[in-house]
């Protein structure tokens, strides 16, 4: 299908600076958890606000750029670019070791040489996942899925049909394998696909619908060339998604369905992905009605959104690293603001300065 290389551009510029977006409420959650040790409520609430949107908005955009870069394109041009995935899997496999080597590195040797090679190896093969990168092994997944899934999701992404009833129904199989009685022994596989008591991942099952959408928002980017009716349908999806959240929210029952607690994370309450979306989609629907693009705050999203692994694996480092060395917490919410805005600088220094090393 013949596209419109300026409307396709404009599109993944949207994405981009939707997933800038994200990096930085997932930074501005990470940096409360790490730095603040009060009570107050407003710190809180911008900690698990970075909790309730980030993940399910980062996978949103990553089912849509899938659609864009392997499905919506040539089968010629596919078996040149699958490699691409592989490529993508070992990076994100490599960033994962290196933020789990750094967050295990303080206390590696205290017990001797060997459980310290007994913490490298449950590291390798999974069975601990450091804090902060649980979300690498499930966009590791997905990529997987689509390298191997690659014709089947090229022939049915466009069926909005197909992709909610698919959707509900893994999501169902994960709440299922979740309430079985299984036993710890295989609580590494379980965990990873559907969930399990006191194992904090990001269930693959319970994501997969918000992948498929990202799959379908793809395609829906690509194919509509109004600009005002894009915004019109992501907006009407952003207002569907809230109306949903706003029934679950008064009715307690459907606000802990199917998983006991409110907006309950491991694994994900339908509200907990619905508070997600309607962000995702609100956001989404403010970027794509902002005529000029080329502004300082977007275009700084969109630098950010670019390169949004990279900001991640630095604020990581940043963050662990002064945790490591200068165990530093605080109960005055306003030395936050700082500290926040010092991380975000460090990030964008450095992911410029790489930048420019590129390019010389």
């Amino acid at each position: 299908m013949k596209r419109h290389s300026k409307q396709h551009n404009r599109r993944l510029i949207s994405l981009d600076i939707l997933r800038g977006v994200a990096v930085c409420t997932m930074i501005l959650a990470h940096t409360v958890a790490f730095f603040y040790s009060g009570h107050a409520l407003l710190p809180k609430m911008f900690q698990k606000f970075g909790d309730l949107v980030s993940f399910t908005t980062f996978l949103l955009v990553s089912g849509a750029v899938f659609t864009a870069a392997y499905l919506d394109i040539p089968n010629a041009l596919w078996k040149k670019k699958k490699h691409n995935i592989l490529s993508r899997s070992w990076l994100l496999l490599g960033g994962y070791y290196a933020v789990g080597l750094l967050t295990i590195a303080p206390h590696l040797f205290e017990n001797g040489i060997a459980d310290a090679l007994w913490k490298l190896l449950r590291l390798l093969v999974f069975i601990d996942v450091p804090g902060y990168s649980e979300f690498i092994l499930a966009f590791l997944f997905f990529g997987i899925v689509i390298y191997y899934g690659r014709d089947f999701f090229a022939k049915h992404y466009r069926n909005i049909d197909l992709m909610i009833i698919l959707g509900v129904a893994i999501y169902l199989l994960g709440f299922v394998i979740y309430s079985l009685p299984i036993p710890e022994s295989f609580a590494i596989v379980t965990s990873f696909l559907a969930g399990y008591d006191g194992w904090y991942r990001f269930p693959i099952f319970q994501y997969f619908p918000i992948f498929l959408i990202g799959l379908y928002l793809g395609k829906f980017l690509l194919d509509e060339q109004n600009l005002f009716y894009r915004g019109v349908t992501l907006s009407t999806v952003a207002f569907t998604s809230l109306l949903l959240l706003a029934f679950c929210v008064v009715t307690p029952p459907f606000l802990d369905f199917p998983y006991t607690g409110n907006f309950n994370r491991w694994p994900p309450n339908v509200s907990f992905l619905l508070v997600g979306t309607t962000f995702a989609f609100a956001a989404l629907t403010l970027i794509i009605f902002l005529k000029n693009m080329k502004n300082p705050i977007t275009a700084t999203l969109q630098l950010w959104g670019h390169n949004a692994y990279i900001m991640y694996i630095i604020h990581i480092l940043i963050l662990v690293l002064f945790d490591s060395f200068a165990h530093f917490k605080t109960e005055n919410q306003f030395i936050l603001i700082p500290l926040y805005i010092g991380v975000m600088s460090l990030c964008h220094f450095i992911v410029t300065w790489r930048i420019r090393r590129l390019n010389k």
